[in-house]
């Protein structure tokens, strides 16, 4: 900055306790050989809000008082985006379709709209399983017919993917040294755990739980009250959620009495009234929070 001294601290990190208006001033310190540097940054200038130190993070994890955190799988542990093109590819296929690269997007667009309408209670699994890809084919001006022969054969190919979100099992490796760790999943029981084991992170995860397992969806209180039925003794304000969805797994853990943490791994812009406890962009900035 001009006119102003560069000061060397000791570590940054990108990400947001809480979520202020996009012109809020946040005071922030960060220590230098015992020395205490304030400094004030607007969030328009810059992205890396605010600073953060070790003696800070000492701090924070004090207050928090966490007892247990919660994972979500897919996008947060596992690359749900990388093994859906290659489960997508497969059903085109499979049914004497070309794949072509900008069938995806119209994939991803419809699969988010009715995993969103599951999220809401307009639909249950089954129906969202039968109408998928008869939206996404009908999207594609394709054959509607061939849809429940690809749903078929994408749910096949998606129970093999196990592709690590990056930072993942760092991530894992970390705070299973600190937390007994739960991994909370919209999908279904037995693809999960089979793509974890796959993966090599089981041995981190106490238990998986499942909308299915629950009988109901996140952000329902219904899903986590099914979990903490299973977890006697444990508090949800003692306990951390992680996750990529804003609507399933922050709206749904911030609503229920739990800590919050969103990894934007889009990089999108943080609302104004965001519910999350902490954004970050990369796992790895959760190592300084937890």
């Amino acid at each position: 900055m001009r006119g102003r001294r560069a000061w060397p601290f000791r570590i940054t990190i990108g990400l947001f306790p809480a979520c202020r208006s996009p012109a809020a001033w946040i005071l922030t310190s960060a220590p230098w050989r015992q020395l205490a540097i304030r400094c004030a940054l607007p969030r328009r200038r810059a992205r890396i809000l605010p600073l953060c130190s070790g003696r800070k993070k000492q701090t924070e994890s004090k207050q928090m008082d966490i007892k247990a955190v919660f994972l979500d799988i897919d996008n947060t542990l596992l690359d749900f985006n990388e093994c859906a093109r290659v489960a997508l590819r497969a059903a085109m296929e499979k049914m004497g379709e070309r794949y072509r690269d900008d069938m995806y997007p119209v994939f991803e667009k419809e699969n988010n709209q009715i995993w969103k309408e599951l999220e809401m209670g307009l639909l249950n699994r089954e129906e969202l399983h039968e109408q998928r890809f008869e939206r996404i084919l009908r999207a594609l001006s394709m054959d509607e017919s061939k849809g429940h022969a690809m749903e078929e054969v994408f749910q096949q190919q998606v129970g093999e993917g196990a592709e690590h979100v990056q930072g993942a099992m760092e991530l894992l490796q970390y705070l299973h040294g600190k937390y007994p760790l739960y991994a909370a999943s919209n999908a279904r029981q037995f693809r999960q755990v089979k793509r974890l084991q796959k993966a090599g992170m089981m041995p981190y995860i106490r238990e998986v739980f499942s909308s299915e397992q629950m009988g109901a969806n996140k952000p329902s209180r219904a899903f986590f009250d099914g979990c903490f039925m299973h977890l006697p003794g444990l508090l949800p304000e003692n306990c951390v959620l992680i996750g990529d969805s804003l609507s399933a797994d922050i709206k749904g853990g911030r609503d229920y009495g739990m800590k919050t943490v969103w990894y934007n791994h889009d990089h999108l812009p943080v609302p104004e009234n965001c519910p999350a406890d902490y954004t970050v962009d990369h796992l790895s900035d959760i190592l300084h929070i937890l």
